[in-house]
């Protein structure tokens, strides 16, 4: 990744979930190979295929996306 795009993730990291943009939410996925172990586990809602989204409810498979 260069440098400037390192250091705008960078910032947008610091931010709380609640203050993330749509804009910063779309910059974490598309940048989410970058990410280490522990950032991948507090941005997996953004992070996650629709595959993985599926969920069952009353019996049935439901996508969530």
């Amino acid at each position: 990744m260069d440098e400037t795009s390192q250091k705008k993730l960078n910032q947008i990291l610091k931010k709380s979930l609640v203050e993330l943009t749509e804009n910063d939410k779309a910059f974490i996925k598309a940048r989410r190979d970058y990410l280490k172990p522990s950032q991948l586990a507090d941005y997996k809602f953004l992070t996650q295929t629709s595959k993985e989204t599926v969920k069952k409810k009353h019996g049935k498979t439901q996508k969530t996306n």
